[in-house]
């Protein structure tokens, strides 16, 4: 063991190995100090336990008005210093915590079975305005206006196919044509999101050796702001032949 003294106590530092595979050990200590006089301490078992990982879901505050929490250790959890909640391990738990408009400031502290602490500091702004997005299209673009910062867009294309013999319909995802302006618009500011015009191969509109043709398409476009609400606005999609080319629009 290692000593260390510091204003006339001293102060023992042992280490010992777990090994391999070993959860506890049971070990003795004799202390004897510079006159020979041995100190026998009782016997003592070191345990090897997992770490405190207990977490709570953000995202679920701005999407669900709750705060939900998971940890992998059996313990109790204590919000802003109040009386403390049972927990079992690995199980979901919506927290008792009243979500109010605006600045909310949450301590939140879990001390698990083995009486090691987590302790967890929520600091958020809460909104329940909705999202709302308006959309509009036209010859050349597509226009969105949102009432909120920062509002992600995600577009999913879908093509609709029918076999000109046996009739069978088929579909096809085609988001990876779709070239987004702008992947996130701001407050109140109508903003371009995409080009109106996507181009397809003659293959891909009419998929010749396959015998399918292109009859359909929608385009469903997702917003999401910052704090998880979302809306959904689904355009319908016309194809059109230009120069020799297919090119897809968009009406919304």
């Amino acid at each position: 063991c290692k000593s260390e003294e510091k204003e006339k106590i001293t102060t023992l530092s042992c280490q010992y190995d777990f090994g391999e595979e070993k959860k506890n050990i049971n070990y003795n200590l004799k202390v004897q100090d510079e006159f020979g006089n041995i100190k026998e301490l009782e016997a003592v078992v070191a345990e090897l336990v997992p770490v405190n990982d207990f977490n709570c879901n953000t995202k679920s505050i701005y999407s669900l008005s709750k705060v939900t929490c998971v940890g992998n250790k059996n313990g109790k959890v204590i919000i802003n210093s109040g009386e403390s909640i049972d927990y079992v391990a690995n199980k979901k738990i919506d927290l008792p915590i009243a979500i109010k408009e605006g600045d909310n400031k949450v301590s939140i502290k879990m001390i698990d079975e083995h009486g090691f602490e987590n302790s967890l500091n929520l600091d958020f702004i809460f909104d329940n305005t909705p999202l709302k997005v308006a959309i509009t299209s036209d010859e050349d673009s597509i226009t969105a206006t949102s009432n909120k910062d920062n509002t992600n867009i995600e577009v999913n294309l879908t093509l609709n196919y029918a076999n000109i013999i046996t009739g069978k319909k088929s579909s096809k995802d085609f988001s990876s044509k779709v070239k987004l302006t702008n992947s996130s618009i701001p407050n109140s500011i109508p903003t371009k999101i995409m080009d109106n015009s996507i181009i397809l191969t003659s293959e891909e509109f009419g998929k010749i050796k396959l015998l399918d043709v292109y009859k359909s398409g929608t385009a469903t476009i997702k917003f999401e702001d910052q704090r998880g609400k979302t809306d959904t606005k689904t355009c319908e999609v016309d194809a059109k032949e230009s120069n020799k080319k297919f090119i897809l629009k968009l009406d919304c």
